[in-house]
């Protein structure tokens, strides 16, 4: 699987690389763009191998923005809805990763811890280029991911805020036992 140090090396969003060492390298446009051609070429067998996986967008809606899954992600988002709590959070984070699909305008924040209102927050430390998509419903969940290139996003995980969901296995990101 595409590793996330791996992907952070190449990290980018629209025009503007988000790694510093990466904006020291990236000197000419041709240099930019035989590098979007490698990740993109990488990403796509990726995907064509089932290491990673494609969000497909929901019928009707635009194809814009691609978002790219680990297995963990495709099992969460196209498992069996149950009524209840499980059906109650997941669905408003499907609809979270397919606003970003069709392209629909995101609140983007830049600044680590700030990012109260936003869809998009950058995380500290900002070297790492990891951003997590926020599904604001509560209990809040957040998707941690990362830019492998202009408009394509890699969701790695999938974390619950503050509130332990059983069915999402995971201690909440604001509990520290």
């Amino acid at each position: 699987m595409l590793s996330v140090k791996y992907a952070s090396r190449f990290s980018c969003a629209g025009n503007l690389w988000l790694s510093e060492s990466r904006c020291r390298i990236a000197g000419s446009r041709s240099l930019e763009l035989l590098t979007y051609m490698s990740i993109r070429k990488e990403w796509m067998e990726h995907v064509e191998k089932e290491r990673l996986f494609k969000l497909d967008p929901f019928p009707g809606d635009p194809n814009a923005r691609t978002v790219l899954m680990s297995e963990e992600l495709l099992k969460l988002t196209t498992r069996p809805m149950e009524e209840g709590e499980d059906g109650n959070r997941r669905s408003p984070l499907i609809a979270s990763l397919q606003y970003i699909v069709a392209g629909r305008r995101l609140v983007v924040c830049m600044t680590p811890f700030k990012a109260r209102k936003a869809n998009l927050g950058r995380l500290d430390p900002i070297e790492d280029s990891i951003w997590d998509v926020r599904c604001q419903e509560k209990p809040a969940l957040r998707v941690f991911c990362q830019f492998v290139e202009k408009d394509v996003l890699f969701a790695v995980t999938c974390r619950p805020r503050t509130v332990k969901m059983d069915w999402l296995g995971w201690v909440p990101l604001g509990d520290s036992n």
